[in-house]
């Protein structure tokens, strides 16, 4: 549970029109995971296109050096 206060700046929010959100990161692995799966067998989420890059794991400063410059435009994956 997360505890103390926070304090904004009304103007700030309200002249710069800024959105607030907050996440408890409400996920059940046991429950979602197969979920996911079963949906990628059903072909109704497409995890094949979300990887863009693969990479050996000698490759992996390569990897490392490729994100900061923004040139994994999907999901890298080091292959072991």
């Amino acid at each position: 549970m997360v505890q103390g206060e926070v304090s904004l700046d009304m103007r700030q929010v309200m002249s710069s029109q800024r959105t607030y959100r907050g996440s408890f990161g409400a996920t059940e692995p046991e429950k979602d995971f197969p979920m996911f799966i079963r949906w990628w067998q059903e072909g109704k989420l497409g995890l094949d296109a979300m990887v863009t890059d693969r990479f050996r794991l000698d490759q992996i400063n390569e990897a490392t050096d490729a994100l900061p410059q923004r040139k994994i435009l999907g999901r890298g994956i080091i292959e072991f």
